[in-house]
């Protein structure tokens, strides 16, 4: 049996529907089912009942639950034991907080750590089950046992290289955007970089990377719609002609095209907030200011 198929079933349990587990974990909704078809064959009884809309656990399921729980604490901490050091960190940030404050976390912390680029949803489903300590996120998925502090509210604007597409119309102006979209989340964002999905846009490039896609507004070749605070970093590591600066449009056009995202901590409800949680947290609330 599979420790995973273990950790799908209490996530299961955790969110209340498999609809809910499968945007926390990050899998389909029909690969979550199949799981749990194939555990409860593996074990000759049922574990989960539909009941209304939702499901609710069988007796056997309960007692299940229990010590699905204790297996998996135990499997954490045996990692711990045998891989990493108990001191060792496990951070998870959105790919933006990543290539913007990640250097800084490990200077400061001064620690034997891991920080990780994790998706929305994926996020809260790491940090319930162990496989990070906290993380911080730009979209929640709420849950009980997961607290979302709020800790700072960044601009985003679209950004191109300096004196390129001056005077172009704003709606034909190239843009490198990410080559996916988010799951469905409790916000309802499915534009990766958060622009207004009211608002046209041409939208010729695409990119898996964010790393990738500031080379290509680096270049000239398109814009780019990101945080203002990222763009002030990595100008001053440029050379003046690839800087990049506000794209040149009307006040009207660039009053709609700006947008505030709130960043979150992301941490178990059941754990205090230590030190370089806080510290981390100060780190992510000052890049986020620059």
């Amino acid at each position: 049996m599979e420790t995973d198929r273990l950790r799908y079933f209490c996530a299961i349990v955790d969110a209340g529907s498999i609809t809910k587990a499968a945007e926390l974990l990050g899998v389909s909704h029909s690969g979550l089912s199949k799981a749990m078809s194939v555990l409860q064959d593996e074990l000759g009884f049922k574990v989960l009942s539909a009941k209304g809309r939702g499901l609710e656990l069988t007796e056997k399921g309960k007692s299940l639950y229990v010590q699905s729980r204790k297996i998996l604490e135990m499997i954490n901490s045996l990692k711990g034991q045998t891989k990493i050091p108990e001191n060792y960190l496990r951070i998870g940030l959105p790919e933006v907080l990543a290539l913007a404050s990640s250097g800084v976390i490990a200077h400061e912390l001064k620690q034997a750590l891991t920080i990780e680029d994790l998706d929305s949803g994926e996020i809260e489903a790491r940090v319930l089950d162990g496989r990070n300590d906290f993380a911080f996120t730009f979209v929640p998925f709420p849950h009980k046992d997961i607290d979302h502090l709020k800790i700072a509210t960044v601009t985003l604007s679209s950004f191109c290289r300096v004196d390129s597409f001056s005077g172009f119309d704003a709606e034909k102006i190239p843009y490198v955007i990410p080559a996916t979209e988010i799951r469905d989340n409790p916000l309802s964002i499915r534009i990766r970089d958060g622009w207004n999905s009211n608002l046209n846009r041409y939208t010729p490039f695409r990119a898996n990377s964010l790393s990738i896609a500031l080379k290509m507004a680096q270049s000239g070749a398109c814009a780019i719609y990101t945080p203002s605070f990222l763009v002030t970093q990595i100008n001053g590591a440029a050379s003046k002609g690839h800087q990049l600066v506000e794209l040149s449009v009307s006040a009207q056009r660039r009053s709609q095209e700006k947008t505030q995202r709130d960043i979150f901590l992301v941490k178990r409800s059941a754990d205090d907030e230590s030190k370089p949680m806080k510290t981390a947290a100060k780190i992510v609330r000052q890049v986020c200011r620059t």
